[in-house]
């Protein structure tokens, strides 16, 4: 596969949180928290390739324009009682 979209649970200080990284190949990229100095781990649980991404977020109400290129709506999030759904969420903020 080549660039994923990966939802994971990480662990923060004892705290568990919805989460979502990209993947390489066999590369996972944390841009949020990559550069941060808080110890984390997680725990993945599903991940899209490009076309698998672009389906959940039409068949969550959003649209997709091949001509151009764009994606407009929600991608898929984890929510914490652990459904995926292509909704805006407020996420807590991990404390450092």
């Amino acid at each position: 596969m080549g660039l994923g979209y990966v939802l994971c649970w990480i662990d923060i200080n004892g705290q568990r949180y919805p989460h979502a990284v990209i993947s390489h190949r066999d590369n996972y990229f944390d841009p949020t928290l990559q550069r941060s100095n808080l110890e984390c781990s997680y725990d993945f649980v599903k991940q899209y390739s490009r076309t698998e991404l672009i389906s959940a977020i039409v068949n969550g109400g959003g649209q997709y324009d091949e001509a151009r290129g764009t994606i407009e709506g929600f991608p898929p999030s984890l929510l914490e009682d652990g459904t995926i759904a292509c909704v805006g969420v407020d996420a807590p903020r991990p404390r450092a």
